[in-house]
């Protein structure tokens, strides 16, 4: 296995970082329940402690979109948006860190209502359930990533959380 990691680093001229940076992550503290007092209150300590706890990078992690799906769309407990908390979490000195699942896409969310064509389905027709957002106990499924439009709106989603909110990762 380590030889065929190897030669699969050397193909795709794999980027390799001089250390393994370090991380915190909301989904181990909040889980869904994630809000941006709670967040800001973890990167202040975080802040206040790195000589202690060195961490390269903070990521917020689900919870914070309205529906998986949903990804630019925040609940009502990030009132300030996605590009405010990744501003601070860079002012602050770390890498800002987001959680995207772009590929799915939860049942009842705006894109399955605005999109169900871009669902893969199976030979009846029928959407294909990939698994269960379980905090929402609902399904979700696969977006048909052979279809232009999914493709380019999944780079939408990303570029959005980049060039736009200042996600590094």
């Amino acid at each position: 296995m380590e030889n065929y990691a190897d030669a699969a680093g050397r193909l795709m001229h794999a980027r390799v970082p001089d250390r393994v940076p370090s991380g915190w992550c909301s989904w181990y503290m909040y889980f869904q329940n994630v809000d941006d007092k709670g967040f800001m209150k973890n990167l202040e300590w975080l802040d206040a402690n790195r000589h202690s706890l060195p961490v390269d990078v903070v990521q917020l992690d689900g919870g914070y979109e309205e529906a998986w799906g949903d990804w630019t769309r925040t609940k009502r407990t990030f009132p300030s948006g996605l590009k405010a908390v990744a501003s601070e979490v860079r002012e602050r000195g770390f890498i800002p860190g987001l959680w995207i699942a772009p590929f799915s896409v939860e049942h009842g969310s705006r894109l399955h209502k605005e999109h169900p064509e871009w669902l893969i389905r199976n030979s009846s027709g029928f959407p294909v359930v990939c698994g269960v957002v379980a905090y929402r106990a609902r399904p979700f499924y696969g977006l048909d990533c052979t279809r232009a439009d999914v493709r380019e709106w999944i780079g939408d989603v990303c570029r959005t959380a980049v060039e736009q909110w200042g996600s590094d990762t």
